[in-house]
């Protein structure tokens, strides 16, 4: 597994950034969405295998709004 962020600023580094560790800062009500998200993400990967691209959180939950952070999950092989 590898964790990747983008910066919220603007700085010299663009792009992607592989990142040591993660933390949300958040409610439980939202992690609950977040997980749900994760355990989706995972069954569709399973189910697609090598076909399985990408998922983005902003696409799949409802409660998701403009300015919040986005999760992907992506598939290691691509």
């Amino acid at each position: 597994m590898k964790i990747f962020g983008y910066k919220k600023a603007d700085t010299d580094i663009e792009g992607l950034l592989e990142l040591s560790d993660i933390a949300f800062s958040t409610n439980p009500k939202t992690l609950r969405a977040i997980a749900k998200f994760l355990e989706e993400a995972a069954d569709e990967l399973q189910a697609m295998g090598s076909d399985f691209g990408h998922l983005h959180l902003m696409d799949e939950w409802p409660g998701w709004a403009d300015g919040e952070p986005d999760i992907q999950v992506v598939n290691e092989n691509k």
